[in-house]
């Protein structure tokens, strides 16, 4: 279970195995024992109890911003992995299994893409939709079929990626009141999204720790200081699946809406009501299922499933990469 706090003045405090909320006045308590994550939002605080008692059950704990990006966590000092398999993640920067991990993950993005697409299509019956699935098809064969270092393919699949995005994200626009992705934008789409993908980057981050990886060190994503690259990379997979979709639903069945949102120093923000509805839906998607070696394993577990298949691979060069990707019928769960 998730514990989101994020209302302005909410207190996270600890009794016994307990953690306490306060807030508005309200006493709420949950058993530590049930609980995997914590996201603290902004305007928050919490206990040195609370987060000791956090650390002690191994519990994540994710500070957000407004926007729901992660700036910061708390770790154990005790972390898993191996320095083996941080030192494999160096040296697969400069050679050819570094390119076949940064081609796998740009690959089951697009091909995630297309089981969105394919599943619109259901839902309105145009020949245009499936030629569109098609088309994002073939980008990934054309990903699938270059060889070289992550430096000496990056631009290839980079482009590739430019050329599905567009056609993905134009697809969307007929489902979603908005001109395309641009992080920037502050329209109510975009804005939702940056959210949802701050949520899936602190999923992302965790996996990358649990399963060994230096969260900093990637393949797809390019090195800089700061930039976490391992983890951008490892979301890349689910943002069509635990956030474009989602965001689909919500605006679909029409559950959106204007106290969502406020406006601040002339940009669009969600509210509190929007940043804990949106929070819920998005981590609600993350707890449902996908098909991995043929049972349902919720998303967020398929994440760390993953992370732990690019280690097989850092280690063992002979070991088969396991990219998910969703059936066209997943979205059910």
């Amino acid at each position: 279970m998730e514990l989101l706090v994020n209302s302005d003045g909410a207190f996270l405090g600890k009794s016994g195995n307990r953690f306490v909320i306060l807030e508005s006045g309200n006493k709420k308590e949950f058993c530590a024992d049930d609980v995997t994550q914590i996201l603290l939002g902004t305007r928050c605080s919490i206990s040195s109890s609370a987060t000791q008692l956090a650390i002690e059950k191994d519990i994540d704990l994710v500070y957000l911003d407004w926007r729901g990006i992660p700036y910061a966590r708390t770790y154990p000092c005790k972390l898993g992995g191996t320095t083996l398999t941080r030192k494999k993640q160096a040296e697969a920067c400069v050679t050819e299994v570094g390119g076949e991990i940064a081609k796998a993950i740009e690959r089951s993005k697009i091909l995630n893409q297309a089981a969105i697409i394919a599943h619109l299509s259901k839902s309105r019956r145009e020949p245009e939709l499936q030629a569109k699935v098609l088309s994002l098809k073939e980008y990934a064969s054309r990903i699938e079929e270059l060889r070289g270092t992550p430096d000496e393919i990056r631009q290839q699949i980079l482009g590739l990626e430019g050329i599905a995005a567009k056609t993905y994200w134009e697809t969307l626009s007929m489902f979603l009141p908005f001109d395309g992705r641009k992080p920037e934008s502050s329209d109510s789409v975009n804005v939702l999204l940056n959210y949802g993908y701050g949520i899936l980057y602190a999923q992302a981050e965790r996996a990358c720790v649990l399963a060994g990886l230096d969260p900093f060190l990637g393949f797809l994503h390019t090195d800089r200081y700061g930039k976490p690259s391992m983890a951008l990379d490892l979301m890349e997979t689910f943002r069509p699946l635990c956030v474009d979709k989602p965001v689909l639903t919500l605006y679909g069945l029409k559950q959106i809406s204007d106290k969502w949102f406020e406006e601040r120093v002339g940009t669009l923000r969600l509210s509190k009501e929007g940043r804990t509805k949106a929070a819920s839906a998005f981590l609600e998607r993350l707890a449902q299922t996908g098909w991995h070696q043929e049972k349902r394993t919720p998303l967020k577990d398929l994440i760390l499933v993953q992370a732990r298949s690019i280690t097989k691979k850092l280690l063992l060069h002979s070991e088969k990469l396991e990219m998910y990707v969703a059936r066209s019928t997943c979205f059910t769960g």
